[in-house]
């Protein structure tokens, strides 16, 4: 139930990063650099979250691949 909330939360950070991302390069405005670091930082935070949810996964098929269940 977790892994299923962050590959959400994954997700939606990584698609309103890529937003502020491409509004702060395309519009240029005072708060650029603004969103451009706001989007950064969801950006990495979607994909960490989501490599989170990957490592947990590939453990828990070596876990169940060894105890043969």
């Amino acid at each position: 139930m977790l892994d299923n909330l962050r590959i959400c939360f994954g997700f939606v950070s990584v698609l309103i990063g890529s937003f502020f991302l491409r509004d702060g390069v395309s519009n240029a405005h005072s708060a650029e650099s603004t969103w451009l670091v706001g989007g950064a930082v969801l950006v990495s935070l979607g994909f960490i979250s989501m490599a989170y949810v990957v490592k947990n996964w590939v453990e828990l098929r070596k876990y169940f691949k060894n105890d043969g269940g």
